[in-house]
């Protein structure tokens, strides 16, 4: 692991129990934990609310207080990078499409597992 990765590892990981702090639930360090968080931020803020547990899955709850899991599936990983922005993409496209938010969170963790486990070039700057 090159020092860029090895820094941006340590960055990622050092933040994650305070960005889940100050959101006032716990670190999300699986499909429970995603529960958790979701229960109590939909209760701390009123609105619908989905968290996510990487490789494990994601927890959702609505508005008028239908809740729910989506279990993560098992893929062979080729990159994470982009894996959240697939999964907010499709998530935001279903639920603005009319689905119902359990089925738009299930849709966008199937299409992030595809986009992770998908072989594609990268450009590198000269």
């Amino acid at each position: 692991m090159g020092f860029q990765a090895t820094r941006a590892k340590k960055a990622q990981s050092s933040h994650k129990p305070m960005l889940a702090g100050m959101m006032g639930a716990d670190p999300v360090e699986d499909l429970a934990s995603a529960w958790n968080g979701c229960r109590k931020l939909g209760e701390q803020f009123g609105c619908s609310v989905v968290v996510t547990a990487g490789p494990h899955g994601a927890a959702w709850k609505d508005h008028a207080a239908d809740y729910g899991t989506v279990a993560g599936e098992r893929v062979d990983v080729i990159s994470s990078h982009g894996a959240g922005d697939t999964f907010i993409g499709h998530l935001v496209a279903q639920w603005a499409s009319g689905a119902q938010l359990g089925q738009a969170v299930a849709i966008a963790k199937r299409q992030a597992a595809v986009f992770v486990s998908t072989p594609r070039t990268m450009a590198v700057a000269a």
